[in-house]
């Protein structure tokens, strides 16, 4: 799960800007957070922002840091890191991202880019809770815990300047302490974003392999479906096998055998009401259609207890399907390690029966135009809500009743 992110100097985002899904001291909603170790996390956490906040280019940065730990141990000498900095930084200007995470034992892992290189790295885990040094990567070359140094030898003497250490390591050796932070990056952690024709067409069809081969996944939908008043009675999704040809589909995981029927096009499925039958994909609104891609990103988060991050969550008159999955979300038992993290401009969820203060952000706008973050918690006098409705405080809220009513109460 993650616990922290934060970073600088990534496109909107100037300075360090930070977040986390610790839970505050709260006991409020308290199936909202999930025990872990000393500290509580929070299940489920969102960012709101309108257009322009600079609320993707939190998520873009994540996605940056997971896509150079996975692809920059394939770097050759002459490559650069490809890296959109801050326009307002003068050239040289250095950018950091760091996250702190569970994936079976609790991590904190970072690096700090200067003129597309990089220029520090390091990773600690909590040993019996004491925070220990793995490795640390600086101008001056590497430390690392003396236990460590003969399995690292090798890869510190041949890590080029455009790498990270860690997936260097990572991809060539079975050393713990450098392969499980990785797997997390690799298998633990995604980020999307729904509007996506790709991973709207992978979520979509994971979601209807889900309910055809899942009575309680079907049941748990048509239940969505139900209380969002769609009046859907049944849901009819067919398999044709025969185009998938002989090869075996066994080994398969749920999202890759669903990512095979796209690929075939041997996937349909039927809406079925009262008085008449449609085509999911060709007689269905997209805001309709969403439930099925949401349903799908967060079964494929639950099957694989991992950390999502959807950026720009918005389901149009059907909002309150992001309630309904967030409440499943919710009830997951303590063992599992899903986590989602959603950045969303419809403020007609954010809810305070819904969600702990401590759940909800602000991404916002500043006046040299670059994004900060902060907690609704930090909101604390009527005063700054004010400002923040009026766009004082960075040009946020737009004129809207739903945002409004929110922030009288706090």
């Amino acid at each position: 799960m993650l616990l922290e992110f934060s970073c600088s100097n990534h496109k909107s985002i100037r300075n360090d800007v930070s977040f986390s899904a610790v839970a505050g001291p709260s006991r409020i909603l308290e199936n909202k957070t999930l025990s872990f170790g000393s500290y509580r996390l929070l299940r489920s956490s969102v960012i709101y922002g309108p257009e322009g906040s600079g609320k993707s280019n939190f998520t873009d940065a994540i996605l940056f840091m997971r896509a150079l730990v996975l692809n920059s141990a394939d770097f050759s000498a002459e490559d650069r890191i490809r890296q959109t900095t801050n326009r307002l930084e003068p050239a040289g200007s250095e950018s950091s991202y760091i996250m702190h995470f569970d994936f079976h034992d609790r991590f904190i892992y970072g690096f700090t880019l200067k003129d597309s290189l990089v220029k520090e790295e390091y990773l600690h885990y909590f040993r019996d809770g004491i925070e220990t040094m793995v490795f640390e990567r600086g101008e001056d070359g590497f430390s690392m815990e003396r236990g460590f140094v003969r399995k690292m030898n090798a890869f510190m003497k041949t890590v080029k300047p455009n790498q990270l250490l860690l997936s260097c390591a990572a991809r060539n050796s079975d050393f713990y302490q450098m392969r499980s932070p990785y797997s997390f990056f690799a298998s633990g952690l995604a980020v999307c974003r729904l509007d996506s024709d790709n991973m709207n067409s992978i979520y979509l069809n994971y979601s209807l392999y889900q309910i055809s081969s899942s009575v309680r996944a079907k049941s748990l939908m048509l239940k969505v479906l139900k209380e969002l008043g769609t009046g859907v009675k049944d849901i009819e999704v067919t398999i044709d096998r025969n185009k998938l040809g002989s090869g075996k589909t066994s080994s398969l995981s749920g999202s890759e055998f669903a990512n095979m029927l796209m690929q075939k096009g041997s996937l349909n499925a039927k809406i079925v009401y009262k008085r008449r039958v449609t085509d999911l994909l060709r007689d269905e609104s997209e805001d309709f259609r969403k439930i099925f891609y949401l349903f799908g990103m967060v079964s494929e988060m639950m099957a694989g207890d991992m950390v999502v991050v959807c950026d720009d969550l918005e389901m149009g008159e059907y909002f309150s399907a992001v309630k309904a999955f967030i409440s499943a979300i919710s009830e997951l038992d303590v063992y599992s390690g899903a986590q989602l993290i959603f950045t969303t401009k419809d403020a007609r969820l954010l809810d305070h029966d819904f969600f702990r203060k401590d759940q909800i952000w602000f991404a916002e706008r500043k006046r040299d135009n670059s994004t900060d973050l902060y907690p609704v918690t930090q909101l604390k006098n009527a005063r700054r809500r004010e400002g923040y409705i009026s766009g004082k405080h960075g040009d946020i809220p737009m004129p809207n009743d739903d945002f409004a009513e929110y922030l009288a109460q706090l």
